[in-house]
């Protein structure tokens, strides 16, 4: 469902990232190159996030100050939040340089 309004870099983008032992921080920004491709945050969790090695679990809402995230978990220790209002996402946790 979510991939029909999706174009195709993103599902080729998606086949790469399953091949392929990715970093937070590379994670982190295919997701955002999907939102600019139109993509939700369903279609980033079901179709990039979900099979992926560092991915912790299932999804998670939070709300800070009345603002509601969506969080991921990482093997890394991080986390990769999403902002639902922005629609935008980031990366929070552990800082490190290999990350």
């Amino acid at each position: 469902m979510g991939l029909m309004y999706v174009n195709a870099p993103f599902i080729a983008l998606h086949q790469y990232i399953i091949m392929h032992e990715s970093t937070s921080a590379e994670l982190m920004a295919w997701c955002t190159g999907a939102l600019r491709q139109g993509a939700n945050f369903q279609d980033v969790w079901e179709n990039l996030l979900k099979g992926n090695p560092l991915v912790c679990g299932e999804p998670r809402q939070r709300v800070e100050e009345s603002h509601p995230h969506m969080e991921v978990f990482l093997a890394t220790g991080e986390r990769l939040v999403f902002d639902i209002e922005r629609h935008e996402f980031s990366l929070e946790g552990m800082s490190t340089l290999n990350h």
